[in-house]
């Protein structure tokens, strides 16, 4: 769902209208639309896995 919402909003699809036919908030549309290009189609699907480091891990805190 989330890479046909971002493929149509790509086409001219305005978000409202994007958000409205799925059934989601504007908000999420935009979020998924700006994680796209960050990580392809593995960015839209699972965004928390960019945060991740080499092993899987979050990143350690640095002080």
């Amino acid at each position: 769902m989330r890479i046909r919402a971002v493929s149509a909003v790509r086409k001219g699809q305005s978000v409202e209208q994007i958000a409205q036919v799925f059934g989601l908030n504007k908000r999420t549309v935009f979020r998924w639309v700006s994680l796209f290009p960050a990580g392809g189609q593995i960015g839209a699907v699972m965004p928390h896995r960019l945060a991740l480091g080499e092993r899987g891990r979050l990143p350690g805190l640095t002080q």
